[in-house]
Formats: C-alpha cells, sequence, structure tokens
C-alpha cells in the first residue's frame, strides 16, 4: 500500500492471514479480486472498499499484498 497514490485504485492479491488482526480484513471484504482505493497514503492510510471508508494501521498494510490497477 505504500506505493499507492491519494486515489490509485489496486486489486487485492492476498492478505497475510498469520496477523491475527489481518483475519478481520477478510471478514470487512479484503478478499482477492476487492478493489481498493486510495484516500489518503501514510500511517493510518485511509482506503475505500465497496462503499465502506477504512483507516488501516501500519501493521495491517503490511499484511495486504496489492496489485495496482494497469499493472
Amino acid at each position: 500500500m505504500d506505493l499507492l497514490r491519494r486515489g490509485e485504485q489496486a486489486s487485492v492479491v492476498r492478505v497475510d492471514l498469520a496477523n491475527p488482526s489481518a483475519k478481520r480484513l477478510a471478514d470487512l471484504g479484503f478478499v482477492p479480486g476487492a478493489i481498493v482505493q486510495m484516500l489518503r497514503p501514510g500511517r493510518p492510510c485511509i482506503v475505500r472498499l465497496s462503499n465502506s471508508r477504512l483507516g488501516l494501521s501500519d501493521c495491517l498494510q503490511k499484511s495486504v499484498m496489492l496489485r495496482r490497477a494497469g499493472d
């Protein structure tokens, strides 16, 4: 997520479920193929997933692997 700029979109490739907190991300919709839009980069970052805005700590950001749209 560090490489996404404000407004950019990416698709979820995988979520590292070894992190107990990251399991909640899957419950919220961070599943392979889901589209995420970066609203505010940083720590924490704010992303849009479906119709929800979510703040993600540094730890949670590292648990999500994304593929930027067009890559």
